[in-house]
């Protein structure tokens, strides 16, 4: 999780998902205005268990797992079948992803949010978390706000203070209109070597003494910085 001042400001050098990731963002005008909330927030309001925690936002494919169509290397963990074909998911879990949502749960309220449907990420969550006792609220794809086509996170719709929100994601299209609140996980598919969630463990353990959330990681990550240095036609975020 680098500084994206590091990242190549050449779009063709960064990998393929982030290159079309970059075009949608630097492309697409966002909403100013405030959220619509006739239908409510996302989440209860915040139980005294997790009063004084920040809350953390999960994204799940690529982040803590990934589902193929066809085997790849190693053996998958387990099956999901997709509710719309009689196709089965072969998922592969990110090392160290159930460590990590035990210890996270320990100092965070922990949300998944994913684009993916419901059926499907249940299915991947029953694995996960078995016994509910580390994700204690769940969002899906008809959570997400669609702009231009791309599956938004809007933080401002959970029902928590915005500033003390953590929304950890592969894809900064998720972060579009929160990026002083995101956490940019680099894609993983089956690196078994991979520890990166281990080190998103870390950064949250130094974040509970954080006062700012959104000003933290302005300064530690820069990807608003980054975003509008991608925006010259349509304008800061």
């Amino acid at each position: 999780m680098p500084s994206l001042a590091q990242y190549p400001k050449d779009i063709s050098r960064l990998p393929i998902a982030l290159q079309n990731a970059t075009a949608y963002l630097s492309l697409t005008k966002f909403p100013k205005g405030p959220p619509d909330i006739r239908n409510g927030q996302f989440l209860p309001p915040l139980a005294p268990e997790f009063s004084g925690r920040k809350t953390l936002v999960l994204d799940m494919d690529e982040t803590l797992m990934h589902c193929a169509t066809h085997p790849l290397k190693t053996e998958p963990a387990f099956l999901v079948r997709f509710s719309d074909t009689n196709l089965l998911g072969q998922v592969y879990v990110r090392p160290y992803t159930k460590l990590f949502l035990d210890l996270a749960s320990q100092i965070c309220e922990v949300v998944v949010f994913t684009a993916s449907t419901q059926s499907y990420a249940d299915q991947v969550l029953a694995h996960l978390d078995p016994d509910c006792r580390f994700v204690h609220h769940r969002l899906y794809r008809q959570h997400c706000t669609i702009i231009n086509g791309g599956f938004v996170k809007d933080l401002r719709l959970l029902g928590r203070d915005v500033s003390r929100v953590v929304l950890a994601d592969n894809s900064p299209i998720s972060m579009a209109l929160q990026p002083d609140n995101g956490v940019l996980v680099s894609s993983w598919i089956n690196d078994d070597s991979d520890s990166e969630l281990m080190d998103l463990l870390v950064l949250l353990q130094h974040m509970t003494r954080v006062k700012s959330v959104p000003r933290y990681l302005r300064e530690r990550y820069g990807l608003r910085d980054w975003i509008n240095g991608h925006r010259k036609a349509c304008g800061p975020l």
